[in-house]
């Protein structure tokens, strides 16, 4: 166990017994681990705020007998040397190509159906315009100017349905609405 310099200056100028019951609990607690019995105040205050330091030093204690993990091989390899200079490279790769292979992008028709099951109420159109202007940025998000590729659609879409525009209710809508909900029929 650690017994620090700053145990023993909050002890300097205690009462001989304070200090004794103060010095037998930090002792017990640290060696033996078992809660130490304190019949005094001030020795009861000043252990209370000890106590934590000496349960962080056990514990980094148990965590530093704990067998460390050789790693077998690397979690990154090498990126290649540049072997041209940096103006030679930006001439020819300066070209916007749209990668959308593999990116699982959704047909638009699933994009669609799955904003309307998430928001009934989004305008369809909407919807549409955001799935073609995600697919012409190359599957990416335009937020302060910068692209940021969409990782996962379903969540990137769920974020930005609360902020597009609802759709347009008619009267006629409203009729077929409370029929269904009268009748408690999905379709009509």
């Amino acid at each position: 166990m650690i017994f620090y310099r700053s145990f023993y200056e909050s002890l300097d100028g205690m009462t001989e017994t304070t200090k004794a019951q103060v010095y037998d609990a930090i002792f017990i607690y640290g060696l033996d681990f078992k809660e130490p019995i304190i019949t005094d105040a001030m020795a009861k205050s000043l252990f209370t705020l000890i106590k934590p330091q000496i349960d962080a030093n056990v514990k980094k204690y148990h965590n530093g007998k704990k067998p460390k993990l050789k790693q077998v091989e690397s979690k990154t390899e090498a990126k290649d040397k540049q072997s041209k200079s940096k103006t030679e490279g930006n001439v020819n790769d300066n070209v916007n190509v749209n990668d959308n292979v593999n990116k699982n992008i959704p047909e638009i028709e699933d994009f669609v159906a799955y904003a309307l099951e998430q928001f009934p109420m989004v305008d369809e159109d909407e919807v549409r315009l955001k799935y073609k202007s995600w697919f012409v940025n190359g599957w990416c998000t335009n937020k302060d100017n910068k692209l940021r590729p969409i990782k996962n659609w379903k969540s990137t879409l769920l974020n930005t349905l609360p902020y597009m525009k609802e759709k347009t209710i008619t009267s006629d809508d409203r009729l077929v609405a409370h029929i269904k909900k009268t009748l408690n029929l999905k379709q009509l």
